[in-house]
């Protein structure tokens, strides 16, 4: 049984303001988990906000 995965090609970055909540979305395609840690890391700074971490598998 061949196991499929879904990957991300490019980067994008999105924002929402609903009922004063702000929502942020940022994409990257990463090889390693210290890139993308540190890809983390470079948005938490970008936005001045902790990062809420969601990842689909």
């Amino acid at each position: 049984m061949t196991t499929e995965y879904k990957t991300v090609y490019e980067g994008g970055e999105g924002e929402i303001v609903e009922k004063k909540s702000r929502f942020i979305a940022a994409v990257r395609p990463v090889s390693a988990e210290e890139e993308a840690l540190a890809f983390i890391e470079s948005v938490r700074k970008k936005t001045g906000m902790p990062p809420i971490t969601v990842l689909h598998m």
